[in-house]
């Protein structure tokens, strides 16, 4: 098995909340019209706390999410659906840790906010390196390095190209995570740890009843690997919908093992 193959399960798992403002590049006008564009697309916006928590929390959520669950039981490693260990008001849906290029079927209640990242990394203070880091610190530094080599993101929500994926990367706050026996980071387990993620989010208002597409993916170009996920959605009826927010290498697996 390739290194390069490797590479890719590792980075497949597979919101700077901060935004940087670029002066006076972007008129006024052109910000109002990016912002209804995102309304219209059902985008939380960037500052927004949804359910009380910041953009940064549930992205430590989500790996929290992602690593709780055993290989045998995940469906990031395609070995469960969608609603594997979901709850709450926000839904969670990923990438694959097996191929490059998936669809997936996916049922999801009605009045859930959904969030997924584009492209993501993390480094924790279990594994070896290159994904390794004793401090906040080292592990900033270490998923600084991975999300710097990407390049070419691209998601659309029912057919629309959301445009500036890259005003959507950002890093989680130190969290904390426990993983089983049989894990997604693929150390001996059952484990705890630190670890902090970067990578490109969106995070969606609660969609309408009926069947919807959400398509993204990206290039990790340092390693020549790409990311096309789609997932066919069919939200069941009995919630507000879009437009009323509910609240304020070839896989990664292979590339996690490589370093096993």
């Amino acid at each position: 098995m390739s290194r390069t193959s490797r590479l890719w399960l590792r980075t497949g798992l597979t919101l700077l909340v901060a935004v940087v403002a670029v002066g006076n590049l972007t008129s006024a006008p052109a910000m109002a019209a990016s912002g209804r564009s995102l309304e219209l697309q059902g985008i939380y916006p960037l500052g927004a706390q949804p359910y009380g928590r910041s953009w940064g929390e549930w992205t430590a959520s989500w790996w929290q999410w992602a690593m709780s669950m055993p290989i045998s039981a995940n469906p990031l490693m395609e070995t469960a659906d969608c609603t594997a260990s979901q709850s709450g008001p926000v839904w969670f849906l990923g990438g694959s840790f097996v191929n490059a290029t998936v669809t997936r079927d996916c049922t999801i209640p009605a009045g859930k906010a959904i969030l997924f990242p584009v492209l993501n990394v993390e480094c924790s203070t279990v594994e070896p390196p290159p994904f390794f880091g004793e401090n906040e610190a080292e592990l900033r530094a270490c998923v600084a390095s991975m999300m710097d080599a990407t390049a070419d993101y691209f998601a659309f929500i029912d057919g629309q190209p959301v445009e500036n994926l890259e005003n959507y990367r950002l890093q989680s706050p130190l969290f904390s995570f426990s993983a089983p026996a049989d894990n997604v980071l693929f150390v001996p387990g059952p484990v705890s740890g630190e670890s902090v993620s970067d990578g490109v989010w969106l995070l969606l208002t609660p969609m309408s009843a009926g069947n919807h597409t959400i398509r993204f993916g990206g290039t990790f170009t340092g390693f020549g690997l790409t990311l096309d996920v789609t997932y066919n959605i069919t939200v069941l009826p009995g919630g507000r919908g879009r437009g009323q927010i509910a609240g304020d290498i070839e896989t990664w697996g292979t590339l996690k093992q490589l370093y096993r």
